[in-house]
């Protein structure tokens, strides 16, 4: 269901109602018998238990009365028997009607319990709770290596990243370029420890980032992503998401900058408007410059920029740029590139292919010496 209202033009564009409904409906069948049999199987043991229950109560009533008629127990203590086994059966008839359940109770733990002993792909052991300060960032890979674990049913993925090194510092705009599947989105992860690097290290001013602990190397990368994800809260707690403690001030400034404070002040309530699921109320490019303006407030030395401008049109790319231009002062920039306008205005470039780092240069050096570089751009931008 969630799929297909999710899905819905796509849904009507290719003529697809019909096919949809009968897969809708074909699953509904599938559950509704299942959830049948479950009903049938759970009144039939019900059935059974209460059953069994009654009897033996009856059994039990019978005894006590047969040992007050003999003279065993005395009358006096039949009332109080009646009650003794009443507290007796009662619990077992609990405790029996249990198992009705025991298959939904097992199940859900099973999840439960498989989510709480999978083991996190990145630990947590840096002993350093802050980057420390310097006159000059230099993020640097230095012959780093990464390959994906492998899925499910034991495939062995290819190595993305293969002894891979280049850096970028403050001041400076390096772009990556490469195919898809050359290693771009994988390295902006590696940043950030999503994921940690088989081979190589990834170093900040010489500092190993596995160093730092995860708060501290998160706060000092930004990353201002393609998609931009939303929540379904107000525009003011979306920004604080990047500096809870961030006065309105600070929070309009930061606005201002991103170009995003005009469209942010004809919304209905402006700054308290709430956004909607995945922030259905906004357009791409509005977006986009509510994600640079976060960038901004959360003001880290390091910025990661997944071509925010790539699918937008112009009037929305040029102020994108505007405010990306601003974000960048400052900041050793890394730039994930697709378009060509992003490419050459770039300080240097560095062509990825096959997990390596083919060449690094200006645009026109590469043009004169990477034949790579040149098929790249003539076959894909």
């Amino acid at each position: 269901a969630v799929d297909g209202v999710q899905g819905i033009n796509d849904i009507i564009s290719f003529a697809w109602q019909r096919v949809y409904f009968n897969r809708f409906f074909a699953a509904n069948k599938r559950y509704s018998d299942a959830s049948l049999a479950y009903a049938v199987r759970r009144s039939n043991e019900s059935r059974l238990l209460t059953l069994i229950t009654g009897i033996a109560s009856l059994v039990a009533t019978l005894v006590a009365i047969l040992l007050v008629k003999q003279g065993t127990v005395s009358a006096t203590w039949f009332v109080p028997l009646l009650i003794l086994f009443s507290g007796v059966f009662v619990p077992i008839m609990e405790a029996l009607s249990m198992r009705t359940n025991y298959g939904l109770i097992l199940g859900a733990a099973q999840r439960v319990l498989g989510l709480l002993r999978a083991k996190p792909e990145v630990r947590d052991e840096g002993q350093m709770d802050a980057l420390p300060p310097a006159e000059k960032t230099v993020v640097q890979f230095d012959g780093v290596s990464f390959t994906y674990p492998a899925g499910e049913d034991g495939a062995v993925n290819p190595p993305v990243l293969d002894r891979t090194s280049f850096y970028f510092a403050t001041g400076e705009t390096v772009a990556l370029v490469g195919a898809s599947g050359s290693g771009k989105t994988t390295i902006a992860r590696l940043i950030q420890r999503f994921w940690d690097v088989q081979g190589g290290c990834i170093t900040i001013n010489g500092l190993d980032i596995r160093e730092l602990s995860l708060s501290a190397l998160r706060t000092a990368v930004t990353v201002v992503p393609q998609e931009v994800y939303l929540f379904n809260i107000s525009v003011e707690d979306n920004l604080r998401l990047a500096k809870a403690d961030a006065a309105k001030e600070e929070i309009v400034l930061a606005c201002q900058q991103a170009q995003a404070d005009g469209f942010i002040r004809n919304l209905p309530q402006g700054y308290d408007t709430v956004l909607g699921e995945r922030g259905m109320r906004l357009s791409g490019g509005e977006k986009q410059r509510l994600s640079i303006a976060q960038a901004v407030l959360k003001d880290a030395p390091v910025l990661v920029l997944d071509e925010a401008s790539a699918n937008l049109d112009a009037e929305n790319e040029s102020l994108i740029n505007q405010a990306i231009n601003h974000l960048k002062k400052g900041r050793a920039t890394l730039v994930i590139a697709h378009r060509i306008s992003t490419i050459r205005s770039a300080d240097r470039i560095v062509v990825l292919e096959g997990g390596k780092a083919l060449a690094q240069g200006t645009y026109k050096e590469l043009m004169e010496s990477c034949p790579y570089f040149r098929q790249l751009i003539g076959e894909h931008y």
